[in-house]
């Protein structure tokens, strides 16, 4: 069984992508979501996920800041990014290791859903 962390301020948007998650995957996966990364963090205090999906551009706590805090405090937690905007930030994260893959928005729900059992 997975667990996995979906981060998105668009709520339609992440109730879309975990229903999809939840259909592909069946019962091999838990699907959690956080509108933030404030809320992820809480989140983070009292669950254990094996992987975070995350946004970049969300009010109060940002994607940036949440992989930051993923580096910092599970850093065994693989992240994958979802976002409209690549830049060479995202790109040096990659190379860190910290993101394990990019998606670019508007997400293919089978690559991203392949992405993340992977992960």
């Amino acid at each position: 069984m997975q667990d996995i962390l979906l981060v998105d301020d668009e709520p339609q948007f992440l109730m879309s992508l975990a229903d999809g998650l939840k259909s592909i995957g069946g019962r091999k996966c838990n699907v959690f979501t956080a509108k933030n990364g404030k809320r992820a963090v809480e989140m983070l205090r009292t669950a254990v996920f094996d992987v975070v999906v995350t946004d970049l551009r969300m009010p109060e706590m940002n994607g940036f800041e949440l992989i930051e805090h993923l580096g910092k405090y599970h850093p065994d937690i693989p992240v994958i990014v979802m976002t409209a905007f690549s830049d060479y930030s995202i790109e040096s994260m990659v190379r860190n290791n910290l993101v394990k893959h990019i998606a670019e928005k508007p997400v293919d729900l089978n690559v991203i859903a392949s992405k993340i059992f992977a992960a």
